[in-house]
């Protein structure tokens, strides 16, 4: 079984965990603070820069609109619009995106969308 290790995730992650002010993936839900008013830190703006690098990416093919931040943050690309597709489960967040009208891939609904268990990713890429 081949393992596909991003170089980005792990770093990436380390930082979104130890910078202050960050909540969910950098304090930040698609581009907007959790936080209402709170500004933001240096570091937060360079994670939440990194994470936008890597979502428009080609590896990253995400099957909710707006894209996912928990892919980009634990692997540093999404698989979850081909197992979507495929009727493979996608990660919690694309399932919450489902479950909130945000679904992108043709021909499925909400009850189709089923969510992995934690570490479900690592090697079915």
């Amino acid at each position: 079984m081949k393992i596909n290790v991003n170089l980005f995730a792990a770093p990436l992650a380390c930082v979104l965990l130890a910078a202050p002010g960050f909540a969910q993936f950098g304090g930040m839900m698609h581009g907007k603070s959790m936080h209402g008013k709170m500004p933001q830190t240096a570091a937060s703006r360079k994670v939440q820069a990194q994470v936008e690098k890597i979502k428009s990416g080609k590896n990253y093919q995400c099957c909710i609109r707006p894209k996912c931040n928990t892919c980009a943050v634990t692997m540093g690309s999404c698989p979850c619009g081909k197992h979507a597709a495929m009727g493979m489960p996608v990660c919690t967040q694309c399932k919450g995106g489902w479950d909130a009208g945000q679904g992108v891939v043709p021909g499925k609904t909400t009850a189709d969308i089923k969510v992995m268990k934690m570490g479900g990713m690592s090697g079915k890429m």
